[in-house]
């Protein structure tokens, strides 16, 4: 009996020379079951190697993977980094030009008042030689300049 051109699946294979191995060692044939028994150990390997070849694979497919989506990612870190770092050195820059345009506002607000002050007082002042001669007479006489 030959059931390995009669089906492809291996683990069923497998477990057709087991079975006939153990029957044939059973009824005390044991050249048969010897040979049954290496025809089963046969499919064992095929199917542990290939189950193991599959393991490394995808293993080694997965730690690939894991290595290419590390450097993209510390690529992806560094690019934010770097526009994190010039967003936060924009902001600093114009929080830095905003305060030192209200420093200048308000000290322009305060030499104009000062100024504005400093004419209101002048014009209140009156000329020297007319201010004499009102406190003389008592009274004011216009004159030209």
């Amino acid at each position: 009996m030959n059931f390995n051109g009669q089906s492809n699946n291996l683990d069923f294979s497998k477990w057709v020379y087991k079975n006939l191995s153990e029957i044939y060692e059973h009824l005390g044939d044991y050249k048969h079951a010897l040979a049954y028994h290496q025809l089963y150990k046969v499919f064992y390997d095929s199917i542990y190697n290939n189950e193991n070849k599959e393991k490394v694979l995808q293993i080694t497919m997965k730690a690939d993977y894991d290595k290419k989506d590390a450097v993209v990612k510390a690529a992806q870190d560094k690019k934010d980094a770097v526009q994190r770092n010039i967003r936060y050195s924009a902001l600093t820059g114009i929080l830095i030009l905003l305060f030192f345009l209200s420093v200048v506002y308000r000290q322009r607000n305060k030499v104009k008042k000062g100024k504005d002050r400093s004419e209101e007082l002048l014009l209140n002042i009156p000329p020297f030689r007319s201010s004499r001669r009102t406190q003389r007479k008592r009274h004011s006489r216009c004159q030209t300049f």
